[in-house]
């Protein structure tokens, strides 16, 4: 849990981890934008986002299924009610009790609404003056965005079906060829707890860079070279709107929430 999962940008190097010196650390954030929309398929939005002071979060109810709305106005309420518990620099494995209550208070909603398979994604992080911490369920994603250099990277990693068969060297191309499903999620808030896993990390964050919070609406809707386009043209409440519009000028296939949040 102290090592942070190997972020991921074509031809670019790995990221600092927690342990590297930063270039310049930031104290907070300065301004944040959100935008969260339909889509152009869906009947209705499953997506939910949070904040509160410098906390931030993306909930994604599963693949549009019953109860994936409840799933994640669940998730989010629960983070509401116990992230205050959390205090400046608590070790990481704070952060792994806390999803895994919200993950046993959402279960416990879904159960007693009849929502047996119900779930949602998680994305939490919250900003520090000399760390940015994340917590990770599902496959919505954090990325990080240097200003300076242009640089994207997907600090997070989907707890998907593809990722598991890909660190299990399997083929994918024969999984597809089956039919597997290898979108379909491996980990999320709504689970069994002792099948849930989570990914907590920190890193030192830098002057002058961005983080995006967003739903697979958005990621799986748009390149990383045009979401870093993005975040290098527009002031941070803009940015949100034009990735979750270009989302659904690509399609409006799910359900698109972007979080952009300026260190």
């Amino acid at each position: 849990m102290s090592d942070m999962p190997s972020p991921r940008k074509a031809g670019v190097r790995n990221f600092p981890s927690e342990r590297s010196p930063a270039v310049g650390q930031c104290q907070t954030v300065s301004a944040w934008g959100a935008s969260s929309v339909v889509g152009l398929r869906r009947k209705s939005n499953q997506d939910r986002y949070f904040q509160q002071g410098n906390t931030f979060a993306v909930a994604d109810g599963m693949g549009g299924l019953v109860g994936g709305a409840e799933a994640s106005a669940a998730t989010v309420q629960s983070i509401r009610h116990n992230v205050s518990e959390l205090y400046m620099r608590d070790p990481l494995t704070k952060w792994d009790s806390l999803i895994r209550t919200v993950n046993r208070e959402t279960r416990q909603t879904m159960l007693n609404a009849n929502f047996q398979n119900a779930g949602s994604t998680l994305t939490v992080t919250t900003v520090e003056p000399e760390r940015v911490v994340v917590a990770h369920v599902g496959d919505s994603r954090l990325y990080s965005y240097r200003t300076q250099t242009g640089e994207l990277v997907q600090r997070t990693i989907d707890h998907n079906l593809q990722n598991e068969l890909e660190s299990q060297g399997r083929n994918l191309q024969d999984g597809a060829a089956h039919g597997i499903p290898l979108a379909a999620l491996v980990s999320y808030i709504g689970m069994p707890d002792e099948e849930l896993r989570i990914d907590v990390f920190s890193w030192s964050p830098e002057y002058h860079s961005r983080l995006l919070l967003c739903s697979d609406g958005v990621h799986g809707s748009l390149s990383d070279e045009e979401i870093a386009d993005v975040l290098a043209t527009f002031p941070s409440l803009q940015a949100a709107k034009e990735l979750t519009q270009r989302a659904d000028a690509a399609g409006g296939r799910d359900n698109s929430t972007a979080l952009v949040l300026d260190l």
